[in-house]
């Protein structure tokens, strides 16, 4: 169904999302090595520079699995073109879901520099976690990206202020579930416990006057807490 509001989102406000699936690809490709990730990488972020708006993007991901679909059934060869095509559709479409239920003040530009600030470490995790084996499908690192900051928009959008205590809860679950050698769930878990615990800290510290500084100075030493701790249980643990 057609969305007004939707069809106002520029492809700047959803490049934010489309970031965030190019990381979690670019995390598969570096342990896959795979052209065609490689070249949905590519495609994925032509289309977002060129695009117009979000029904752009809608029209660009269907026809790029239209077109994958019929070089799949026909006998030509295409090389990794069918497949690099294939995965930037289900990249666009995943982008355009998270985008879905980013919170409303990162559509609006508010704070975009969370979603670059929860990037960077959570890349980092996600492929210190492969490193140290973790994983067991090289597809997983893509996975350990998704859906942690999926679920952490929906939540964030659901729940609204003060999420701060569900993300150090969160964390420390995945904590636990690390130290008992958990693996891809305790990644999972705790990239979305430090997404949500990361959103309120970076709020409260940059807008003091609507935040709710007790729960910021509690929290925050805390939640910074279990990240070293988990850092140093996935770096240095058995």
């Amino acid at each position: 169904m057609y969305n007004p509001s939707l069809a106002a989102a520029t492809s700047q406000a959803v490049m934010l999302s489309v970031f965030v699936v190019v990381a979690a690809f670019f995390a598969y490709f570096v342990t896959s090595r795979r052209a065609d990730v490689f070249g949905a990488i590519l495609l994925m972020l032509l289309a977002v520079f060129l695009a117009k708006n979000y029904y752009y993007l809608v029209y660009a991901a269907g026809a790029m699995l239209v077109l994958a679909t019929v070089a799949y059934i026909t006998s030509y060869d295409e090389g990794t073109v069918s497949g690099a095509l294939f995965w930037a559709g289900i990249g666009l479409f995943a982008s355009l879901m998270i985008f879905y239920v980013m919170p409303e003040t990162i559509k609006m530009g508010q704070d975009q520099a969370f979603i670059y600030i929860v990037l960077v470490p959570s890349f980092l995790i996600v492929l210190i976690s492969d490193w140290k084996g973790k994983f067991n499908f090289e597809w997983e690192n893509a996975l350990a990206i998704l859906a942690p900051v999926f679920f952490a928009l929906a939540f964030v959008s659901m729940v609204g202020v003060s999420h701060i205590i569900w993300g150090a809860a969160i964390m420390l679950f995945a904590v636990i579930l690390e130290y008992l050698n958990a693996g891809f769930v305790s990644t999972v878990a705790f990239v979305s416990g430090f997404i949500i615990w990361l959103d309120d800290v970076v709020g409260y510290s940059l807008y003091p006057d609507h935040g709710n500084l007790a729960a910021l100075h509690l929290l925050g030493p805390i939640g910074a807490g279990l990240v070293l701790i988990y850092i140093y249980l996935l770096v240095w643990g058995d």
